[in-house]
């Protein structure tokens, strides 16, 4: 099972990295201006409320790997830009795209984020670390020289795991671990996507392997679940390393049902926005990554409106954008919006010369999409949250007897708990609560197991059974016996040689898990009993 990123570093992923850069995206693949508006540094700050970012603003991507410096710098051709990562084939890698495609604003340079001593002398307007505080050996402790390496009115945009919503993932990285499978054999990450896609049609560990958009490549499988490091932060790990570093939640990049702001209303919750992320994220709403923009504690500001520079026909930035701009002023505009219920934002011609014209005449309106800067509120997190206990919440819990719950989906029986403890009633009310708001992850292909919603509605009587029983508790597989082992054990020996005789070999602990991860899983139950 994983353990907290509190209490365990994970080994450098540096040798990982070397022998498989991330990520695996073609060096002619490209991108336009228009494409990436929600990474310009003005749209970020006027987002987090905070002032407009100097002329030529200073950013650091630190942990760049293989792709992220080009997108911050097609967003930002102003920009000077320094991207850094701990992996000299990464690093080479992002040389090589900037130069096929002719970007010049950006400085590439070794960093190891582990490593105080090697981080950049002075200060940034913007530090982007996407993907990367997950790896670290004290991810706290960098979230504080972030902090330290910011000018004022600087923002840090962070992606990590969310813990809950991380679950399935995870479980197929052990599904990997428990097999021997890992990044160093060639051979592994193809092994493991030959034995995933054998699993049933509507296995939920089949369902996310191939759903998860890195599994197409080698490299995406390595990281995705082949990885040293398997952390995950809850939303209370986060609130307390953001407050620590001394920065604030400033917004998330998350779509509707998973932005604290939109859904606390909907709701009727008047919550601290992390208690939100954290109970979104435990009722599985956020399908996606935590993806975060911070400032600092106190800092604040505002300028007269005006359009997005990427999207203004009157400031193209070179001929390429122009003609984008023209087109949309022909036939309207439709973009990838990161905060929209349909991923995209499209304004119709007339829409668009709407805005053209009223920021021609300095009317923009607030409600505006392409509208950067004016008023904003300062959506500052409240204090006090009453968060779990959370050594306990992570602990890993197995029982013994008939028809138990089963481990993998322990996670969901510790939403309805929550609930309980937070005084939104019993599991009804909880569920009535996301009546009309919930978006079940389950469908026709995988029905059942995902989601606390639907986990409930299918087997609310077991559940309530379960919540008021005494159960009999034990510390590991080792303690457990599944009942009629040698045929579970022979079903996993059978599934894992099909790709190489080697695997599916280990102690009965071992293979008691194995099976509980795969031929196991259908039910909500397993069945066990005492050594």
């Amino acid at each position: 099972m994983t353990t907290s990123p509190l209490s365990v570093a994970p080994p450098s992923s540096q040798p990982l990295y070397e022998r498989w850069p991330y990520p695996d995206v073609p060096l002619v693949a490209s991108l336009s201006r228009p494409q990436v508006w929600q990474l310009h540094i003005d749209w970020l700050r006027s987002e987090a409320g905070l002032d407009p970012a100097p002329v030529r603003p200073h950013i650091w991507v630190a942990g760049c790997g293989a792709w992220q410096a080009y997108p911050i710098a097609m967003a930002n051709p102003g920009a000077e830009i320094l991207a850094t990562d701990i992996s000299e084939a990464s690093l080479a890698r992002t040389r090589r795209r900037l130069a096929v495609q002719g970007v010049s604003n950006v400085t590439v340079d070794p960093g190891d984020l582990n490593d105080p001593a090697s981080f950049p002398a002075g200060r940034f307007d913007w530090i982007e670390c996407f993907g990367v505080l997950m790896n670290l050996q004290d991810p706290a402790a960098t979230l504080r020289a972030f902090a330290q390496h910011l000018n004022p009115g600087g923002l840090v945009r962070l992606m990590v795991y969310p813990w809950f919503g991380r679950r399935r993932v995870l479980q197929v990285a052990r599904i990997a671990r428990l097999l021997g499978l890992g990044w160093n054999d060639a051979r592994h990450p193809r092994w493991l996507g030959a034995l995933m896609r054998s699993l049933p049609n509507d296995h939920p560990l089949r369902f996310t392997f191939e759903d998860y958009a890195d599994s197409a490549n080698l490299a995406g499988v390595v990281d995705g679940f082949l990885h040293v490091s398997d952390v995950a932060f809850s939303a209370f790990e986060m609130a307390r390393m953001v407050d620590a570093a001394g920065l604030e939640l400033a917004f998330v990049v998350h779509r509707p049902w998973g932005d604290p702001w939109v859904m606390g209303p909907r709701l009727g919750l008047g919550w601290d926005p992390w208690a939100l992320l954290y109970w979104l994220d435990l009722w599985q709403e956020l399908k996606s990554n935590l993806v975060l923009v911070l400032r600092r504690k106190g800092d604040g500001g505002g300028a007269p409106r005006r359009l997005h520079p990427l999207l203004d026909p009157d400031a193209p930035v070179n001929w390429a954008d122009s003609l984008r701009l023209l087109g949309g002023r022909a036939v309207g505009l439709s973009i990838q919006d990161r905060r929209a219920s349909s991923g995209w934002l499209r304004l119709s011609r007339a829409e668009y010369e709407a805005h053209v014209d009223r920021s021609r005449r300095g009317e923009l309106r607030a409600s505006d999409p392409l509208a950067i800067f004016g008023a904003r509120e300062l959506r500052r997190p409240a204090r006090g949250f009453p968060f779990p206990d959370e050594a306990e919440w992570r602990r890993p819990r197995l029982y013994r007897g008939a028809a138990v719950p089963h481990p993998a989906w322990d996670h969901q029986l510790r939403a309805y708990s929550f609930a309980s403890a937070a005084g939104l009633g019993d599991d009804d009310a909880a569920i009535a609560a996301w009546n009309g708001h919930g978006r079940p992850l389950e469908d026709a292909q995988t029905p059942y197991g995902f989601s606390p919603h639907a986990t409930l509605a299918a087997h609310g009587a077991r559940v309530r059974r379960w919540r008021s029983a005494s159960l009999d508790e034990v510390p590991t597989w080792g303690d457990l016996r599944l009942t009629d082992e040698d045929a579970a054990f022979a079903l996993v020996h059978d599934w894992a040689a099909r790709v190489d005789p080697s695997l599916g070999r280990g102690d009965d602990a071992t293979l008691r898990e194995l099976f509980a991860l795969t031929f196991g899983y259908r039910q909500l139950a397993v069945d066990t009993a005492a050594r």
